[in-house]
C-alpha cells in the first residue's frame, strides 16, 4: 500500500529559537502542519511530540523548558537566522555576567 503524501512529506509550518536556561544553549524547534513538534537533543536524538493544543510556544516551553522564545517563518533565510541566534546568545552572555550592582 502506497504512503499518503502526508506521511512521505509533513511541511514545516513554524520553527521556533529559544534558550535551554540549562544547558545555556541556543536550541531550535519546529511544528509541522500535522502538529509534530520535534527538537534535537544530545541525549534523545530526534524527540518529537503530538501538539496538544493550539499555542505552539506555550507547548514547547512547557515540553523542553525553552526560554526567550522567538518564531520564525521555515522559510527564512541563513542570514536571518545567524543573525537571531547571536542575538541569542547574547542575551545568555549577559545573564552570566554580572553586573555592578550585583
Amino acid at each position: 500500500m502506497p504512503q499518503e503524501s502526508s506521511d512521505v512529506y509533513d511541511e514545516l509550518v513554524q520553527e521556533f529559537y529559544g534558550i535551554d536556561p540549562v544547558r545555556r544553549k541556543v536550541e531550535n524547534v519546529a511544528v509541522t502542519r500535522s502538529g509534530k513538534i520535534s527538537h534535537w537533543t544530545i541525549d534523545k536524538g530526534y524527540v518529537i511530540h503530538r501538539m496538544t493544543g493550539t499555542d505552539a510556544g506555550s507547548e514547547i516551553t512547557r515540553l523542553f523548558g525553552l526560554i526567550e522564545l522567538v518564531e520564525v517563518n521555515p522559510r527564512t533565510p541563513p542570514n536571518k537566522r545567524r543573525e537571531l541566534i547571536e542575538a541569542l546568545h547574547a542575551r545568555i552572555l549577559s545573564a552570566m555576567i554580572p553586573t555592578s550592582s550585583e
